[in-house]
């Protein structure tokens, strides 16, 4: 490929939805039939359109100030109205130590710097793509990041985010020495009596489940297929579980999988090795890729009654059946109120785990079958059915 060549095919697995290309001057960038599909204007078009665009990618723009007789303001202008006119904003510029532009190092390095600091005013999380003779900036809001894995919050990412664990002996047992994310859970195994009364259900009707310590892992074997949708208050857990599913997606095997994950430092090598890249850099803005790598390894031990569910588990003993519902029938995980999710999905099988009954009680309203761990140690944590009428596809 030559650099033009080079350079579209970085953009172009960054676009995503309806895109525009903004150029310096006519016929610049990526126009030619067959290159980019996107809407294409010149600076000045641009800052007098109001749009908005999944994507917009600002084309080398420092050859723009020429035009403007080497004033920055109007590049300054058009990377604050991209950032707000798009879910991701790509800024692709000229590698000032490349060797092609070495009699302009320092004029090209002093324009880099402006549209750098430009860049870090807009206060989000970004990505640098460097692959030799160009540069591209990834810009994008923390939604916009999680959108693409399949996580979705329903309030502000950052409360979200910093939701404290519940206080408590019991629970610390379950929860990572940093006090994160759960790695264990209390739940015992769904007994069969459980699992047959979830496949009489109609196949329609949506498996909602908290995700916790990972509880739900168990109840893949034998379930039938059925969509799937996560569910957890802390994104702090729902990403934690993320990376938990790309572990298994990412080996085909009970033994790959064990052999991949025997260490920390066998871990991420292998996450940095195998992990598609939008994955590896979203789970990266919110929580190193070392310390999950730290949450999975302790989620391999048993603590008391909590249990670990990443070795020894019947998942695992039918590793390939659950590998495939988790590809496959996993539709999303939601970062909010389980309550809120079975609302919005009327037709479900809900699996609360042990959470307290007073802060889900409105859920007896928004769905049939509800499967609950009571209260620890109440119910000896095997899961029941708090309410339930199985409507059975046979009728």
């Amino acid at each position: 490929m030559d650099h033009h060549e080079q350079a579209l095919y970085f953009v172009k697995q960054f676009c995503t939805g309806r895109t525009c290309e903004i150029v310096w001057k006519k016929k610049w960038g990526f126009w030619k039939e067959g290159e980019l599909e996107a809407d294409f204007y010149d600076v000045n078009e641009f800052l007098r359109l109001e749009c908005l665009y999944d994507t917009i990618c600002l084309h080398i723009l420092s050859g723009s100030m020429e035009k403007f007789k080497g004033n920055t303001s109007r590049i300054k202008e058009a990377i604050k109205k991209a950032e707000r006119s798009c879910r991701r904003l790509l800024i692709l510029e000229h590698n000032p130590d490349f060797q092609d532009f070495k009699d302009n190092k320092d004029l090209l390095e002093s324009r880099l710097e402006e549209i750098k600091s430009e860049v870090n005013s807009l206060g989000k999380p970004y990505t640098e793509v460097n692959w030799g003779r160009n540069l591209l900036f990834v810009i994008e809001t923390r939604e916009t990041l999680l959108d693409s894995i399949g996580i979705y919050c329903s309030d502000s990412v950052g409360t979200q985010f910093d939701l404290a664990h519940p206080s408590g002996a019991a629970q610390s047992r379950g929860i990572d020495q940093g006090g994160n994310v759960f790695v264990r859970s209390n739940e015992v195994s769904p007994t069969t009596d459980i699992i047959s009364s979830i496949n009489r259900c109609n196949p329609d009707d949506v498996f909602v489940s908290i995700i916790g310590g990972l509880a739900f892992l168990d109840f893949l074997p034998s379930m039938m297929d059925r969509k799937i949708i996560l569910a957890d208050i802390r994104l702090k857990q729902c990403l934690f579980c993320k990376f938990v599913l790309e572990l298994i997606c990412k080996n085909e095997t009970p033994n790959d999988f064990f052999s991949s994950t025997t260490d920390i430092a066998s871990l991420k090598e292998f996450c940095y090795l195998n992990f598609d890249q939008k994955i590896l850099r979203a789970l990266d803005q919110f929580i190193s890729i070392d310390n999950l790598c730290e949450y999975f390894i302790e989620a391999k031990e048993d603590n008391d009654e909590w249990v670990g569910r990443m070795s020894n588990r019947p998942w695992i003993n039918s590793y390939e059946d659950s590998r495939r519902k988790i590809m496959y029938n996993i539709e999303s995980i939601m970062c909010g109120d389980i309550v809120d999710v079975c609302r919005a999905n009327p037709n479900n099988i809900s699996y609360v785990s042990s959470v307290p009954i007073h802060l889900i009680k409105d859920i007896v309203n928004h769905s049939d079958n509800i499967i609950w761990t009571g209260n620890w140690p109440k119910c000896k944590n095997e899961p029941f059915f708090l309410k339930k009428k199985v409507d059975s596809a046979q009728g």
